[in-house]
């Protein structure tokens, strides 16, 4: 429920113009009307040989009801007369809007107070916080931003960031401090999204958020984080507080790297991928290809490079795919062409991600590239990271990371069948792979969740299988118990999609649990013990809060 809304700002800016055009008409015609009362002595109030000063003096008195020439009861000039009236009458409509100004923050607070449930709190300040404002906006839902770079005194709407249907307000104000987040009502909130730019300011208010009485059971914290070590550390603090649900986390770099190897695919590419530039969507796009390669997805050992390399030397290697990766996307855009002007004899794409320090005004105006087309043979093109990353939308939707781990489920399957020389339609990379089969292993890629959550585990972010941190350990009766429920979904996908072989024959395997040969079971035993380096292939790992390694 909304409380009703107070003026639009189109319609402040209206009153505003009027009260400044009312002014200088009642300015212009006081003026004159001064002027024509000293030229006519006999009903002249205005003494004579008054400057022009006096004439504007008298005039400005106008506005105050308080010119001395008017207590005199004498006849006044017609642009007098009229100057009289219409000069109180903006002083009153500026008075009016000045008062509606003072009151806006007790305004918008009451509204956010009193009528607000289920809407979308947004922690953080720049582009980060209005791009997130924007997509809950454009979603249809109410939206508080709580920016510790905005006046603290006041809050106020912020029109950039509505887009749609929604209303954003905006407060000033130190999220980490739990007044703050009380006064925008985090306890009814369905979403908290965090993107202080900062690991530990965003640890700082996850902590807070979490703390804080919740009024909804289904309510979700997502907390953006680079540092997997300290999403550890956030994770063990919340759960030891008792904390219904713990705060989710998001990595907008490997988010991006994500979107990127998805976009352009570097299996398919002619030669190695090489990677150019620096920062987090850099490492980030370095590691997930590292893990690519070491799972047999890729079929050369990508580049990783420094800003410093030069087209020659990228022109060496013989790419088949390029990214261009720095935080300034003005020295991104400048290497970008550099090599592919130094690969213009190739058909290479040369990708140029345009980072977090995309201008705010290229965000509101709706600006997405910097300029691309060919250079020769090569592609320059351009990727916003920023704007494809930061929306309500992006963090909830988990399409990308299904499909990431349903192409390592499959990987893993293809590398066991080709070590002991099995065939079949199956038996193929991802890119050659039926539709069939990769809904399969997209059922299977869904089913850890609920796998994981029958044992209490939920997933953090990982940089892979050497950042120091503990994965789940299963115990013996847990794999079993794993197993058999993986195999009942198996069975009854496998029934519902496939029911027989090709050859009109049924899968000796479609028996339940308890009838299976052990050489099947182990098989499926398997599966459920390679779910964490899986998980890790895709920048996640499993754990269980009691057991949170320290």
């Amino acid at each position: 429920m909304e409380a009703p809304r107070g003026l639009s700002a189109g319609t402040r800016a209206l009153l505003r113009s009027l009260v400044v055009v009312l002014g200088a008409v009642a300015f212009g015609l006081g003026y004159v009307g001064f002027e024509q009362m000293a030229a006519d002595p006999p009903a002249n109030t205005v003494p004579d040989g008054s400057r022009p000063v006096e004439y504007v003096y008298f005039t400005l008195q106008l506005f105050l009801l308080d010119a001395a020439p008017l207590q005199q009861g004498v006849r006044l000039p017609i642009p007098l007369e009229i100057a009289r009236f219409l000069a109180p009458a903006s002083t009153a409509l500026g008075l009016v809007l000045a008062g509606q100004v003072v009151l806006d923050a007790a305004i918008q607070a009451t509204r956010v107070r009193f009528f607000w449930t289920a809407h979308t709190v947004v922690c953080g300040s720049g582009v980060p916080a209005l791009l997130v404002a924007r997509s809950v906006s454009e979603a249809g839902s109410s939206c508080v931003v709580v920016d510790p770079s905005a006046d603290a005194t006041r809050w106020a709407r912020w029109p950039e960031a509505r887009v749609g249907k929604g209303p954003v307000l905006r407060i000033g104000g130190d999220p980490r401090d739990s007044g703050t987040l009380r006064g925008a009502r985090v306890a009814t909130a369905a979403l908290v999204v965090v993107v202080m730019g900062d690991d530990t300011a965003s640890a700082d208010v996850a902590a807070t958020v979490c703390g804080t009485p919740r009024h909804r059971r289904d309510a979700r914290c997502m907390v953006e984080m680079r540092s997997p070590g300290l999403a550890d550390v956030l994770f063990r603090r919340t759960m030891s507080t008792g904390t219904a649900r713990p705060p989710e986390f998001f990595d907008p770099a490997a988010a991006a790297a994500r979107r990127l190897l998805k976009t352009y695919r570097p299996e398919g590419a002619a030669g190695p991928v090489v990677v150019l530039g620096e920062g987090p969507v850099h490492d980030a796009l370095s590691s997930a290809l590292g893990r690519r390669r070491t799972s047999g997805r890729l079929g050369h050992d990508p580049h990783i490079c420094g800003p410093e390399t030069r087209g020659a030397q990228v022109r060496a290697l013989r790419p088949g795919l390029v990214f261009v990766c720095t935080p300034d996307v003005g020295a991104g855009v400048r290497i970008g062409f550099q090599t592919a002007h130094a690969l213009r004899e190739r058909s290479v794409d040369v990708v140029v991600t345009l980072g977090p320090s995309v201008a705010l005004g290229d965000v509101v105006s709706g600006a997405r590239e910097a300029p691309a087309g060919p250079v020769g043979k090569a592609q320059l093109r351009t990727f916003a990271e920023v704007r494809d990353v930061y929306s309500v939308a992006a963090l909830r939707n988990r399409d990308e990371i299904l499909e990431a781990l349903a192409q390592e489920v499959h990987a893993s399957y293809l590398a066991h069948a080709l070590a002991r020389k099995r065939k079949g339609p199956a038996v193929v990379p991802w890119e050659e792979l039926d539709e069939t089969f990769r809904a399969s292993n997209r059922e299977q890629a869904q089913s850890f969740g609920s796998l994981l959550r029958s044992v209490g585990a939920v997933l953090l972010p990982s940089e892979g299988d050497d950042d120091g941190l503990s994965d789940i350990v299963l115990t013996t009766e847990e794999v079993d118990s794993l197993a058999e429920h993986e195999h009942r979904r198996w069975v009854a996908e496998r029934r519902r999609t496939r029911p027989t072989e090709e050859d009109g024959t049924e899968d000796p395997d479609l028996r339940p649990w308890a009838e299976l040969p052990e050489e099947t079971r182990k098989k499926d035993r398997e599966a459920i013990l390679a779910m964490p380096t899986l998980l890790r292939r895709v920048g996640f790992r499993a754990v269980r809060p009691d057991k949170v390694p320290a």
